[in-house]
């Protein structure tokens, strides 16, 4: 079960990113650098979920 979790959460994180970009988009440019910043996190806890994980 453990050795599933980050790949689920690669798989969430796409529409989730998707999501903040559209309403990101929406809003205008503003939150474009809080996009990053949520993408970038996302990333790093699936990169450490799965290092961890092997």
């Amino acid at each position: 079960m453990r050795t599933k979790m980050p790949l689920l959460l690669s798989i969430l994180s796409i529409p989730v990113s998707l999501v903040i970009k559209a309403i990101a988009f929406y809003n205008g440019l503003l939150f474009d650098g809080m996009f990053l910043a949520v993408v970038i996190t996302l990333n790093a806890i699936a990169i450490v979920l799965s290092n961890g994980s092997k």
